[in-house]
């Protein structure tokens, strides 16, 4: 029996660390639902919508020039992969607007005014507690706002597992160091 309470703690440990999931029965539920993100428009005209299945962020249009950001944000739950697909419009000219994504403050834009678009199955390796989102930049605050859209989001969840087998692995050490 000894021999089988040392194995047990680090099984359910590497289980433990091998339990994440993905997959969501919509893209913007459980840790990702609606209510969790953070809207952050820095004194623009920008607003957002999420139904569960759509987001879609319109940036700036009400004349503050000099560069306004329209971010939706949130934590990831967990380390894995955040994927997505993306559509960009815009009424305004030039490259003053642009759409794309957020990793800890860092922006990557996926389109502009110049070249709006769309694509799917963007990824991008997370770890548990980065800030991940979108963002919708805009230089002039004129012409149109910029639009961005995105559908099929799926991040990384903790299995529903996972937190009962940290609990278990911890039992079993406790238990352990009390019979030494």
């Amino acid at each position: 029996m000894r021999h089988s309470v040392i194995m047990l703690a680090p099984v359910a440990a590497a289980a433990l660390i091998m339990t994440t999931e993905s997959a969501q029965a919509r893209p913007f539920s459980g840790a990702y639902a609606p209510a969790n993100w953070t809207f952050t428009n820095n004194g623009g005209s920008g607003a957002f919508t999420n139904d569960g299945a759509t987001l879609t962020i319109t940036g700036d249009n009400g004349g503050l020039a000099g560069g306004q950001n329209t971010d939706y944000t949130i934590a990831a739950a967990a380390a894995g992969t955040v994927t997505f697909d993306w559509s960009y419009t815009s009424a305004d000219t030039g490259t003053y607007d642009s759409g794309g994504y957020l990793k800890n403050g860092v922006y990557t834009a996926l389109a502009t005014n110049a070249a709006p678009g769309s694509g799917t199955g963007v990824s991008v390796t997370v770890n548990a507690g980065d800030i991940v989102g979108f963002r919708v930049f805009s230089f002039d605050g004129i012409i149109g706002a910029g639009t961005l859209t995105i559908t099929n989001f799926n991040g990384p969840v903790p299995a529903p597992g996972a937190l009962a087998l940290l609990g278990l692995a911890g039992m079993v050490s406790s238990r352990r160091r009390r019979r030494t």
